[in-house]
């Protein structure tokens, strides 16, 4: 997941006029390294860094974590939990929160 969306904001960077990882870095207000190890897949991206990009690249916060939320299309359990955690390392601790008493829901309506 990590690298699959890497290559995305590498793809959506090169779009915007050949954009340079510096312009993006500088934009973004993020460093060169961090833009590095995201498009590398080194490094996930943090909800604040996916708006900062989104803002950056002009593209959709939404499309950041599109083969993240495409779950119905894997049938393999094991996928489905690599996405959600996946998902889980790009959010802030409020959002973190949340999420624990949504899937604490679910678990006790089983």
């Amino acid at each position: 997941m990590k690298k699959e969306l890497g290559s995305k904001i590498k793809e959506w960077r090169k779009r915007r006029n050949n954009m340079t990882q510096e312009k993006l870095a500088d934009i973004a207000d993020l460093s060169v390294d961090a833009i590095s190890m995201i498009e590398r897949g080194i490094n996930f991206p943090t909800s604040a860094t996916v708006e900062k990009l989104s803002k950056a690249l002009g593209i959709p916060k939404h499309e950041f974590y599109i083969t993240a939320s495409d779950l119905q299309a894997k049938d393999n359990k094991q996928e489905m939990i690599n996405s959600i955690t996946a998902m889980i390392y790009g959010m802030d601790e409020k959002q973190l929160r949340i999420a624990i008493k949504q899937i604490e829901a679910l678990v006790e309506n089983k």
